[in-house]
């Protein structure tokens, strides 16, 4: 079933910048609430050189469903259209990222 192809893979993760996650009070592994006017979801830190300061990105994401809170990361994506094309604009979206409290 799905929870066995799970097991087999890493955690939905959000890497984040080293200083981004000192600023913040982040450590590896941390359970992080990451969000913006459009919802929230939650993963767990990977913090890592590997991407730039003020930015973040969501790896391993699973199926809503399976996630912890049921928020998949599309709760995130705008419904904006973008210019070229009228297609989504989900290349750029702001987000806030916190510890998750209990």
């Amino acid at each position: 079933g799905l929870e066995s192809i799970q097991a087999l893979e890493t955690p939905p993760t959000l890497w984040i910048h080293p200083d981004d996650a000192e600023d913040r009070g982040i450590a590896e592994g941390d359970p992080l609430r990451v969000f913006n006017e459009g919802g929230e979801c939650f993963l767990e830190a990977h913090v890592t050189g590997e991407t730039r300061k003020g930015v973040v990105v969501a790896e391993s994401v699973w199926w809503p469903k399976t996630m912890s809170g049921g928020f998949g990361i599309n709760t995130l994506i705008s419904d904006e259209e973008n210019d070229m094309g009228g297609g989504p604009a989900f290349h750029y979206n702001p987000v806030e990222v916190t510890l998750r409290k209990s």
